[in-house]
């Protein structure tokens, strides 16, 4: 087993590597007063480093719940993906190939026809294997070997790196939400894919994102990554929920 923080770095440095396809099932866990909390201290910590950005609130249609949980998938064979989620109470089903996307949610069916101005999220999933991204966001403060969901593991407590700079891209956001105090990692160890990632705030865990099955490497069904309009529906690119890298 890795016994230092420099062989769990290239884990992750390393991890898109090490697997050719992946068929993953998860689920996603919020507390949402403490994540609220996590959030705003992150807010105020940006303002003190002089950050400048403008927020936007509103108050739902229905009070969100104090414990939520959803569901995801994620198939991935290059040059397909495909991505099952949910945006609030609504499910999204996208299929990426290269540059293009296809997507059904909210009623409508959408493709960006290959513009790369016009980017889709790609669900939560999609935060636990871009692993690469984080090497240079953290500071790892304690290693130990574990398991999880049968597959051995590194588990990490890990710190973000905060600073004055404005880094570009998506950074460890989808990752953590918020301004934790304390992060756990179950990474991996053959793949340097993250299984399991726990966000705590003084002492209460405020979100769990985690695989709870996955297979590598195996011969992915071509209809894994075949999909259509919504009934009654073509693919439209004029709709009011694009968005924009």
């Amino acid at each position: 087993m890795p016994d230092d923080t420099g062989d769990l770095l290239e884990l992750l440095s390393t991890s898109r590597s090490r697997w050719r396809s992946l068929r993953a099932n998860g689920r996603e866990w919020r507390k949402s007063t403490v994540l609220d909390y996590a959030w705003q201290a992150q807010l105020a910590r940006k303002r003190a480093e002089g950050q400048h950005f403008q927020t936007i609130s509103f108050e739902p249609d229905v009070p969100e719940p104090e414990e939520a949980e959803s569901h995801w998938q994620l198939w991935i064979d290059p040059p397909w993906k495909r991505a099952k989620f949910e945006v609030g109470h609504d499910p999204i089903d996208v299929v990426f190939r290269d540059g293009t996307w296809w997507s059904n949610g909210h009623g409508f069916s959408m493709t960006n026809n290959g513009d790369p101005h016009h980017g889709h999220g790609e669900g939560p999933g999609e935060d636990l294997i871009r692993t690469s991204d984080y090497v240079p966001l953290i500071d790892v403060e304690d290693l130990s070997g574990g398991t999880w969901i049968g597959r051995h593991t590194l588990n990490a407590r890990i710190v973000p790196r905060h600073g004055t700079g404005h880094r570009r891209g998506r950074g460890l956001h989808g990752l953590i939400i918020g301004d934790p105090d304390q992060i756990i990692l179950n990474v991996d160890q053959e793949r340097g894919v993250i299984l399991r990632v726990e966000t705590r705030i003084q002492g209460t865990t405020y979100r769990l994102l985690e695989i709870t099955d996955v297979t590598f490497d195996e011969e992915l069904d071509p209809r894994n990554f075949e999909i259509q309009p919504l009934p009654g529906l073509d693919w439209s690119q004029d709709n009011p929920w694009f968005g924009h890298d």
